[in-house]
């Protein structure tokens, strides 16, 4: 099912000074220039400027740009703890961090109602719209083990949910009743959202490596099942869940053979204990089966191959259209011994290649976590691995930047304050905060094995003229934050004409997630031939002809995309439309979407086969533009169902089936 997206935006022009180069040179020329090119990128970098927000860090973990308050710009989450000995100690110290993103670099402490009273010690963060509400919830991934193992002091809290309660104050509530209730005492070393059944509502997994969590005390990894009325049921069958106890780490929702369905990669690293072993990757078998069910595939080399692995990406850094794998790994000692080599799977049309030669698999630092972004805006992906380093060095963070076409190959980055060795790094993040067209960086840094802990926010400062597009996704029929949602942009880049491919994700940093944004480097491409959108719930949209250089807003179905931080006027569809609702068969609830040319008196009605009416969801006074409501079928029997919408002279009606 396809619509097409009609532009509407307001730009912000940026001037760049092109420079042209002869199309035809000489053989000798070009090597030299080549040459040239790549003694430049290893002296010249990649500016980044540092600011600093916060000086009372302390071991900071998982970090995530997210929109809480729907400002337009960019906030900032940090998971930070205080530990590196029960003598130094200190309670109050033992915050995780959040910061108000105010512009001009300005970013305020805020710690709102609701999170004051978390004393947990925090691994792993995930955001979500998990009620489809417009406003970004949180959910913490704790251990709680600092407390009662080594410092005696029992908790009843364990992970915790925090429904954002949005407009005017954004205030949060921690869940305290239910399945993923924070009084369950669930252990967690990461978790991540992601809408695995398709069903419009964001589920939560989480992992637990539960040897080093509660003592005595064996947990699994963790499968929220989101009901879509604000509770959830903890699944027991799924196999993600009964597998052996193990030193699971990082969770990674990925569509990975792009089939419409998210698939599931943990990684399994067991850190320093000197064994290596197989990551567990499952296949979701809903587009096979019709069933949201998963298997787990132990042959391919990607998912059989015994390594130490911290943190899985999949991701389309050679502009193919398909997604390749990368692995870090730990392997080591931070201090004591270097680690292993990370792991580069190429995609070649379904079979994983791996790549055993060039930067990003070259170098043997004990790593931790990455992140993916385009932050030279050259239209390709480049990479950003922090590493367990310490004051006896064994590295610093590492930049790799990729080349792209032809080869696509890896230059590593050695200048700059971001890659300076003697830091221990555990995550990073990026987001461009500042609106102002490049990818940002933070980076947690911990003094437990790099001495004093220091604030690492990095502002983007390359000028090299390069055009860009950067689109916030809205789900209707799919899950609000449309996490899962797959968005490509066509253009010819220096040259060459290709997709690129950006896969939105609630955990694809370490204990973290980059902003859910989707963002592009354009190169020298001065028009957009086409953008499309493949949402989870199949509904594909499309534009071209789009001009760089802009922040848009893509909503599911509709026909309008907007400038997130000039808004312009709504302009409203140019009919009635009442969209099929999703989903379809559906249990217990679907959502139904209809589009309005302007204000009028609505209503929306549900009527049984004999024509009873059973249910008045709308009965009221709308503005022009696009609407849904959220049928909930209750106590009603399984069978067909119609829902007739009515809006001035238009009356349209369609047929919905429930299937207990």
């Amino acid at each position: 099912m396809f619509s097409i997206l009609r532009f509407s935006i307001s730009h912000k022009l940026y001037c760049f000074i092109a420079n042209s180069l002869a199309k035809t040179v000489s053989a000798f020329l070009v090597l030299f220039l080549v040459a040239l090119q790549g003694i430049n990128t290893e002296l010249s970098a990649q500016t980044f400027t540092r600011i600093t927000i916060d000086n009372d860090a302390t071991w900071a973990r998982g970090v995530s740009w997210i929109d809480f308050d729907n400002d337009g710009d960019l906030d900032l989450y940090i998971t930070n703890n205080d530990y590196s000995g029960v003598i130094t100690f200190v309670a109050e110290k033992n915050r995780n961090k959040f910061f108000r993103n105010d512009g001009n670099d300005v970013f305020v402490p805020i710690i709102p109602e609701g999170m004051a009273d978390d004393t947990s010690f925090t691994l792993g963060q995930t955001w979500a719209d998990y009620d489809n509400d417009g406003n970004m919830d949180l959910y913490t991934a704790n251990v709680n083990a600092i407390y009662e193992t080594t410092l005696n002091t029992p908790t009843t809290l364990g992970s915790a949910l925090y429904r954002n309660q949005g407009s005017p104050d954004y205030l949060f509530t921690r869940l305290a009743s239910g399945e993923a209730s924070s009084l369950n005492r669930i252990g967690g070393f990461a978790a991540a959202w992601g809408d695995y059944d398709n069903d419009g509502y964001v589920d939560l997994f989480i992992t637990t490596p539960s040897t080093s969590f509660y003592p005595n005390e064996v947990q699994t990894n963790i499968l929220f099942d989101n009901n879509g009325d604000g509770t959830f049921a903890r699944s027991s069958t799924s196999p993600i869940v009964n597998v052996p106890a193990d030193f699971y780490t990082i969770p990674s929702w990925s569509d990975y053979d792009l089939d419409g369905d998210l698939d599931l990669y943990i990684t399994a690293g067991p850190i320093q204990n000197g064994v290596l072993q197989p990551d567990y990757f499952f296949k979701n078998m809903l587009k096979e089966t019709d069933v949201a069910t998963f298997e787990r595939d132990t042959t391919s080399n990607f998912a059989s191959e015994p390594r130490d692995a911290q943190q899985a990406n999949w991701i389309d850094f050679d502009n193919d259209g398909d997604l390749d794998l990368y692995v870090t790994n730990f392997g080591g000692t931070p201090g004591i011994n270097v680690g292993m080599a990370n792991d580069l799977y190429r995609n070649d049309d379904g079979e994983y290649t791996k790549i055993t030669s060039g930067a990003p698999v070259a170098n043997r630092n004990v790593s931790f976590g990455q992140i993916w972004g385009d932050f030279d805006n050259d239209g390709d992906l480049d990479l950003y691995v922090t590493n367990f380093t310490s004051q006896f060095n064994f590295g610093g963070n590492d930049y790799y930047q990729n080349d792209g076409a032809p080869d696509y190959s890896f230059a590593r980055i050695r200048t700059g304050d971001f890659v300076t060795g003697n830091r221990a790094s555990w995550g990073a993040a990026s987001g461009d905060y500042d609106n102002d067209g490049d990818l940002d960086l933070y980076v947690t840094i911990n003094s437990l094995t790099a001495g004093p802990a220091r604030d690492a926010l990095y502002r983007n400062d390359a000028n090299n003229g390069n055009n860009w597009i950067n689109i916030q996704c809205v789900g209707t029929a799919s899950n609000r934050a449309a996490i899962g949602a797959i968005v490509r942009v066509k253009a010819t880049v220096f040259g060459n004409t290709f997709w690129q491919m950006r896969e939105i994700s609630s955990q694809n940093a370490a204990n973290g997630h980059n902003s859910l944004r989707a963002h592009f480097g354009l190169g020298d491409a001065t028009l957009i031939d086409s953008i499309s959108v493949t949402w989870p719930s199949g509904m594909i949209d499309i534009a071209t002809n789009v001009s760089p250089n802009a922040f848009m807003t893509a909503t599911e179905g509709s026909q309008i995309v907007v400038s997130i931080d000039e808004r312009v006027p709504f302009v409203g569809p140019e009919s009635f439309l009442l969209h099929q609702n999703f989903p379809n068969p559906f249990n217990p609830s679907t959502t139904i979407r209809f589009s309005l040319q302007q204000r009028e008196e609505v209503t929306l009605r549900v009527f049984d086969v004999v024509g009873r009416e059973v249910a008045t969801l709308v009965n009221d006074e709308l503005p022009g533009g696009d609407h849904s409501v959220v049928f909930a079928a209750g106590e009603l029997a399984s069978g067909v169902y119609f829902y007739t919408l009515s809006a001035g002279q238009f009356i349209q009606t369609r047929k919905a089936l429930l299937m207990k």
